[in-house]
């Protein structure tokens, strides 16, 4: 009866187990082609920059040069997220791969549109921009920050691009 029981036991542990959730379902797969995808988690939901009718282009990435100094900017929108609505990446002094803590006093920021009345701009006040590829007009990396709006605090996580500059 006990090796009956112990047996059971096994096979519940084994089926609970093969059913755990995959945290990235439905994010776009980690590219390095340029292949212009961005998507992160908000909260736990699904964020994709999505075309509006007649509105502006839903994600861009660019390098702007000033001074000398190379910003990478990238740019996703959704407005239908009941989050956030714009993603607005900055890495002034971008140096190419490597890891970026963000620092505002960097010049490392992201700012977030919120999908709530104004004032709806947040920055980021903590995360990490890593960028893993960075060839010609390709850009790749992910992403993840939190963004307080009054006391609810919003977590973006497993965030990812791969884009090919404009």
């Amino acid at each position: 009866m006990k090796t009956k029981l112990l047996g059971l036991l096994v096979i519940v542990a084994v089926i609970t187990g093969a059913c755990k959730k995959d945290p990235e379902k439905g994010l776009t797969p980690p590219t390095q082609s340029g292949a212009n995808t961005f998507s992160c988690k908000i909260n736990g939901q699904i964020f994709m920059p999505k075309q509006e009718l007649f509105g502006p282009t839903p994600l861009y990435g660019q390098i702007e040069t000033s001074n000398g100094y190379k910003t990478l900017i990238i740019s996703a929108s959704n407005p239908s997220d009941p989050f956030i609505k714009n993603i607005y990446i900055n890495i002034f002094d971008f140096k190419g791969i490597g890891t970026y803590p963000i620092v505002i006093a960097d010049g490392v920021y992201v700012d977030c549109y919120l999908n709530v009345p104004a004032p709806n701009q947040e920055k980021s006040r903590s995360g990490t921009l890593k960028i893993t590829k960075y060839e010609g007009k390709i850009v790749s990396g992910t992403f993840e920050f939190n963004v307080t709006h009054g006391t609810e605090n919003i977590a973006v996580t497993l965030g990812r691009f791969d884009l090919t500059l404009r």
